[in-house]
């Protein structure tokens, strides 16, 4: 992300601007994840034995109130827009809502990264299939998406041990040895 940054400047784009487009990239990684995890949620409820239904409408409400969030945040935050922060925070939502209105960008990206996560549950189940583990497609399915938002909290250095220790626990849930979900 430093070296994207450090290119875009280089590229003689403002600073603020190559510092968003990165954060802009991180946030529809993320929200493809969360596509994914939320199309998953009813073999996850199967599993777990949770009520799925409970989630998809938090989820929606989480929606309408982000949406609120991005339509009014400038009326909230604009008369602390003296502060350096408040002034960068509502340039990155500018930034956003920018990204959102242009032409189906926003969804053009997001559906690439949906792609691109889904190649990754692909690649982790053709190289299960290679070892020899008996992982099943729809359990890369659910997983995978699982353990890299796990890999995103800050509580190591690029998810570093988060990834393999929450590989194991699930994969352990569906009769996959520790050894093997490590490997």
């Amino acid at each position: 992300d430093v070296v994207r940054v450090w290119i875009a400047k280089s590229d003689h784009l403002p600073m603020a601007l190559s510092v968003n487009s990165v954060i802009l990239d991180r946030l529809i990684a993320l929200a493809a994840l969360v596509v994914i995890v939320l199309a998953m949620l009813p073999m996850l409820a199967e599993l777990f034995g949770f009520n799925f239904w409970l989630l998809y409408v938090l989820v929606a409400v989480a929606f309408v109130v982000a949406v609120w969030l991005l339509r009014n945040i400038e009326r909230l935050f604009k008369p602390y827009e003296h502060i350096k922060l408040v002034h960068f925070g509502l340039y990155f939502i500018g930034c956003l809502r920018q990204m959102v209105r242009s032409s189906g960008m926003g969804f053009n990206a997001l559906v690439f990264a949906v792609v691109a996560h889904l190649f990754s549950c692909a690649s982790t189940y053709i190289i299960a299939q290679g070892m020899g583990v008996p992982l099943a497609f729809q359990h890369s399915l659910m997983f995978v998406p699982l353990v890299m938002l796990a890999t995103t909290l800050p509580i190591s250095i690029g998810g570093w041990g988060v990834r393999e220790m929450t590989m194991v626990w699930f994969l352990s849930l569906v009769g996959i040895s520790n050894a093997d979900a490590v490997a």
